[in-house]
């Protein structure tokens, strides 16, 4: 399981999560879990300049000495001035190989959707780009299925990235042969992982809906992170599953989640519960 599995890292950069009570974690619980990820045979780690988490992850990389190993995905930040594009794109790559301190970023997504129009703008300088630079590939970072739609005959490898859960499922018709599928969100900041309490500042429709999903599965005796996990791993349209953990204790307990067959997910009855998705999408959520 783990060889599909990739950890992000934006908890480890910042205070994140409508299920985090605990705050940031240090940088010796940060560096500890990295390194029982790494144990545990995970080698995708997902970032961005933004998450605060780069630099972390490439001390982590230097101090193991796995810079050839490791495969990195980060972002370009959303690009302010079109008409200094490359300029902006070149200057983030620069910052973000000097933090991450690896031989090879295996995928550099465009953090914004609308930006990664460049991509099929101009083919012939991603083309030289990856040439001069040690990116493996490009890819989008997307919302929604109509995000990706421009990007369909582009004449370069794209990987794609897109929330996808138990509870969002627009991309469940997902047909993407440019690169890799990442599947994000799976247990939408820990929303879909636990029934446990909430931060104070939380929607009251989110702390509802909450409620309401893990009484279902409490009464149909499923653990919410297998149900969650196990919904992801066993989509067709996806090739690798981003998850989140802030301590080694959470990562562990997610890996020994006995996974759930697809005809045994079918028999889960969401009937009766309130799906609202303008509610659940995080972007609305207050930080």
């Amino acid at each position: 399981m783990t060889h599909r599995l990739v950890l992000g890292t934006v908890q480890l950069g910042m205070d994140y999560g409508v299920s985090n009570l605990g705050g940031q974690p240090s940088r010796q619980a940060a560096f500890e879990l990295l390194t029982a990820a790494w144990e545990a045979g995970i080698r995708y780690f997902d970032t961005a300049p933004v998450y605060g988490s780069e630099s972390l992850l490439g001390n982590f990389i230097i101090a193991n000495g796995v810079n050839s190993e490791i495969k990195m995905l980060t972002k370009i930040p959303e690009i302010k001035n079109m008409n200094s594009w490359e300029e902006q794109f070149n200057n983030s790559l620069s910052r973000s190989l000097d933090n991450l301190k690896c031989t090879t970023i295996d995928t550099l997504f465009f953090h914004h959707a609308s930006d990664a129009n460049l991509l099929k703008a101009h083919p012939e300088t991603f083309h030289r780009m990856m040439k001069q630079w040690p990116v493996s590939s490009f890819g989008i970072s997307v919302y929604e299925p109509g995000d990706c739609l421009a990007f369909q005959t582009a004449n370069l490898p794209v990987a794609i990235q897109f929330p996808y859960n138990t509870v969002n499922r627009v991309f469940d018709a997902l047909d993407w042969s440019l690169g890799p599928r990442f599947a994000r969100s799976v247990f939408l900041q820990g929303l879909l992982a636990s029934a446990g309490a909430l931060r104070e500042n939380v929607p009251q429709a989110v702390v509802e809906f909450h409620r309401s999903y893990h009484s279902l599965l409490a009464q149909a005796n499923i653990e919410p992170k297998s149900f969650a996990l196990s919904f992801a791993l066993n989509a067709v349209n996806t090739d690798k599953v981003l998850i989140g953990v802030n301590s080694v204790k959470e990562l562990e307990e997610l890996l020994a989640c006995p996974l759930m067959t697809s005809s045994e997910q079918e028999e889960v009855s969401f009937q009766g519960l309130v799906i609202n998705p303008k509610e659940l999408d995080p972007r609305v959520w207050p930080s």
